[in-house]
């Protein structure tokens, strides 16, 4: 009997499985119950080794008043697993565990220098150190389940990316910084000489450390639970889990069935800010909580007061000495408690603990404050005028038109592939001409957008359509100028920057932050348009570029972090790929079934990479 093509793989496995059957013997293709394909296939799977073997957890839920084991995959058992069957994963691409331990240890020594309150760098140990002890991130968010519902993913990463070894052997330096150029202000902010602009740091591992942006996202993300539903209580109970797990990696470490001893350790938690806000760090301090004017909104430093202004992006600014001197919560997170920040003054209150929540660049950028840009400069434009024509009808849906078509052909003639097919209202989420417009684009869009506008503002100061337009026009497109150019700098490297590219990153990052600043004063004060709106995510960016500042002032320092080392990119691409999945299995074993399937999915791609590595290195 032929399969119908709407039929489930498994269902078809299952048939392939009956017909079988039923030609070595007619009688047990009658046995096997046809309700059950999705089982018999995991079966069929887990009996011919088709999927990575990590031991399952389970997590009490207690749900209509029915305690129900939740499986999740536990730190531990992944740190494990990975390093005795897939070391390579978190070795940078190694195949060899002693030129893994290389790249850690020089890693965790050029990390002593960004931050050398972190546990690991302090407390002396018997046995761990810096070439046994693997440098760690955990990760979540939420994303579309079933019937949209909110579906949790948590997942571990490690930081370095795994073309790390391919770079060693092609010898690619990834600090050459080729691209960075500084004005000679910067240069001397930083004591950088100018025969040293560009030029690559001696050959160490870490010139060829690569961040974790690239190769298939089921390699570099190892999902640990997903949880269907707003399950808070479930999510607090895996914390607590993957909490006391990280505890036990960092301070008594897991030995291997060869005898060796390895440790792991948290360099962050990366995230969105309502994430760290509302589900893991509760807040009472943040941008989404303050309710009055003139209250602290920030929850790593006091600004947002009348004399600590958030606004501030100077190189020194106001707020800088308040950072992590207060707590912004009442109560310390359950992840708070993973090995960390270290307690120089024995004083638990005053541990800066709240550090462990890193910022995200793509966030706080691409899907953050470069929309607020882009949104802002196309319909600042339409208000002056430059999509207006003579005789022809000007409503706001036409400029906003015409302003879309323009955008579409330089997509065509650039060679560009954008998602969004219309620019309205409701798209730049401005539903009258007084609203501070932003974009509601996606990260890759946001990037279009922006070569759009910095295109569009140089061809518009040729020929402006008002002397007093040139100054606006000037600074929207030296602030376009200066975001592509620092996510140019930061995306093109690896994850350590060399002094120079560093600098090159603070001065764009500087620019566009004061560029950004100079739209929003014009708009309202010489147009009366309300436009640039300043947000949090434009003080999280201030942040950003004043931890830069702080690494550059000690002249010693030879490397310093790239601000992707805590992207969510592939994150964020992690999480649909996950939900995805959670949709298509059965809605009463989601996160078992998911797990499962993610499992399968990454032997066979682990399979393929190491495939594709032996033939490089043959």
């Amino acid at each position: 009997m032929p399969i119908e093509s709407s039929q489930a793989p498994a269902a078809t496995l299952h048939h392939f499985a009956g017909v079988a059957r039923e030609e070595v013997d007619p009688g047990l293709a009658k046995a096997t119950c046809k309700q059950n394909a999705s089982r018999d296939a995991h079966a069929f799977i887990r009996k011919w080794g088709l999927a990575w073997k990590v031991p399952m957890s389970y997590a009490d839920h207690l749900e209509d008043g029915v305690t129900m084991k939740i499986p999740f995959l536990s730190p531990k058992s992944w740190v494990k697993f990975l390093l005795e069957k897939a070391p390579d994963l978190v070795l940078g691409g190694c195949q060899h565990k002693d030129e893994g331990r290389a790249h850690l240890k020089a890693f965790w020594t050029a990390y002593a220098k960004e931050h050398p309150t972190h546990r690991l760098v302090t407390e002396h140990h018997e046995h761990r150190s810096y070439s046994n002890t693997l440098c760690m991130a955990m990760h979540g968010d939420e994303g579309r389940g079933l019937k949209k519902s909110n579906t949790t993913v948590l997942m571990l990463e490690t930081c370095l990316g795994i073309d790390t070894s391919n770079n060693m052997r092609r010898k690619r330096n990834l600090c050459s910084g080729g691209d960075c150029h500084l004005t000679s202000d910067t240069a001397k902010r930083f004591c950088i000489a100018p025969g040293l602009r560009g030029c690559p740091p001696p050959g160490g591992p870490c010139s060829y450390q690569a961040t974790n942006m690239k190769q298939h996202s089921f390699l570099t993300k190892y999902v640990i639970a997903v949880i269907p539903r707003k399950e808070s209580d479930l999510l607090n109970n895996i914390l607590v889990e993957c909490t006391r797990d990280l505890i036990s990696l960092f301070e008594e470490g897991i030995t291997l069935s060869n005898g060796e001893r390895w440790y792991a350790s948290i360099t962050g938690l990366k995230g969105d800010l309502k994430w760290f806000a509302d589900k893991i760090g509760n807040f009472q301090r943040c941008f989404n909580k303050q309710l009055a004017a003139d209250t602290h909104m920030c929850h790593e430093c006091l600004a947002g007061v009348r004399e600590l202004p958030f606004e501030d992006a100077s190189h020194q600014p106001t707020w800088a000495p308040t950072m992590f001197v207060q707590r912004p919560f009442d109560v310390i997170p359950v992840v708070c408690l993973i090995p960390f920040e270290s307690n120089s003054v024995n004083d638990e209150a005053s541990m800066p603990v709240e550090r462990v929540f890193r910022r995200d660049i793509f966030h706080n950028t691409k899907v953050g404050i470069l929309r607020d840009f882009v949104g802002s400069s196309i319909m600042i434009l339409c208000r002056l005028k430059y999509f207006h024509e003579v005789g022809q009808s000007n409503g706001r849906e036409i400029l906003l038109e015409r302003a879309y078509n323009h955008f579409h052909w330089f997509c065509k003639t650039t060679g560009r592939t954008a998602a969004l097919r219309s620019f309205s209202a409701a798209f730049l989420n401005a539903p009258t001409w007084d609203s501070f417009a932003w974009a509601s684009s996606k990260g890759s869009d946001t990037s279009h957008l922006l070569a759009w506008v910095q295109v569009l503002s140089a061809g518009l100061l040729n020929d402006p359509k008002s002397p007093q337009h040139v100054n606006l026009l000037r600074y929207i497109n030296k602030t376009a100028s200066s975001a592509r150019a620092f996510l140019r700098i930061i995306y093109s490297h690896g994850l350590w920057l060399n002094r120079c590219c560093a600098a090159a990153v603070y001065e764009n990052v500087h620019n566009f932050l004061q560029g950004y600043n100079a739209c929003a004063f014009l708009s309202l004060n010489q147009f009366q348009f309300t436009a640039f709106g300043l947000k949090s995510k434009y003080h999280m960016v201030a942040h950003s570029k004043y931890d830069i500042f702080k690494a550059l002032q000690d002249q010693n320092t030879e490397y310093v972090l790239n601000l992707l080392i805590w992207g969510c990119d592939m994150n964020e691409d992690m999480i649909g790929k996950v939900c995805r999945l959670s949709r298509k299995v059965s809605s009463r074993l989601t996160s078992q079934r998911t797990l499962e399937l993610i499992l399968i999915k990454s032997k066979a791609l682990h399979r393929r990479f190491r495939h594709h590595t032996s033939k490089d290195l043959a």
